[in-house]
């Protein structure tokens, strides 16, 4: 089946505004009517709820996130496949070939990560949650890095204005979503050791941005493919 890639641009970008939807729904709604997901497990005061506390510990924030996010998982996976075949090019070295396998690998293993993120929430099981969640982040980390490293190498990114948008929208994202995950790392750490009031917030706060950078930097899937036509069997 062939596609025009308009189409295919409205299959992955709706996902990507579900998303983006959701924190726009889901945050301010928990903020002002739920007074117990600004409750830490040290019971200091906070005013804004983690991710994991907005979608997993109430029934209709947990439905609506998993609704979500497994409904945008199909179109994320095929657009894995078709970054595979369009970073692909003539007379392709045996290194080029792995870093190209390596992308589309960790790409992968970051959406099964987010489905297990959400499938399982802090409350179900703190360690499962919180092992599936560092190997998202890691994942993402090196995904983006050898996405950008192969849309470079393969001359992608000099191919056309669209491309050269994307190009540059990428390593936008890429290096702020990488700061803003060390700032939470640092306010994570603080928060537990010192268990200080709205430190927590904070660190939701920064979260949120890093989700945030990371929809931008798979929204640039519409300027890669910009034209084309995408063939699924």
């Amino acid at each position: 089946m062939t596609e025009q890639v308009s189409d295919e641009k409205r299959i992955i970008t709706l996902p990507r505004s579900r998303s983006v939807s959701y924190h726009y729904f889901s945050v301010p709604w928990l903020t002002i009517t739920l007074y117990i997901t600004k409750k830490t497990h040290c019971r200091i005061r906070n005013v804004l709820p983690s991710i994991s506390v907005a979608t997993g510990d109430f029934y209709w924030g947990r439905l609506i996130w998993r609704i979500l996010i497994f409904t945008h998982l199909i179109p994320r996976v095929l657009a894995a496949f078709a970054y595979a075949q369009l970073l692909r090019i003539p007379l392709e070295t045996v290194v080029q070939s792995i870093f190209r396998y390596l992308t589309c690998f960790f790409n992968i293993l970051e959406l099964f990560c987010l489905a297990m993120v959400s499938a399982i929430s802090s409350r179900d099981n703190h360690f499962r949650h919180v092992l599936a969640f560092s190997i998202f982040q890691i994942a993402g980390i090196i995904h983006g890095a050898l996405h950008i490293v192969m849309y470079r190498v393969t001359g992608i990114c000099d191919y056309s204005t669209h491309t050269r948008k994307s190009y540059r929208l990428k390593k936008t994202c890429y290096k702020w979503s990488v700061l803003f995950l060390i700032i939470c790392g640092l306010l994570y750490y603080r928060h537990n050791s010192r268990c200080e009031p709205y430190v927590f917030s904070v660190f939701a706060f920064f979260e949120y941005l890093v989700v945030l950078t990371n929809i931008c930097f798979h929204a640039t899937f519409r300027f890669d493919f910009y034209g084309l036509r995408i063939f699924v069997f």
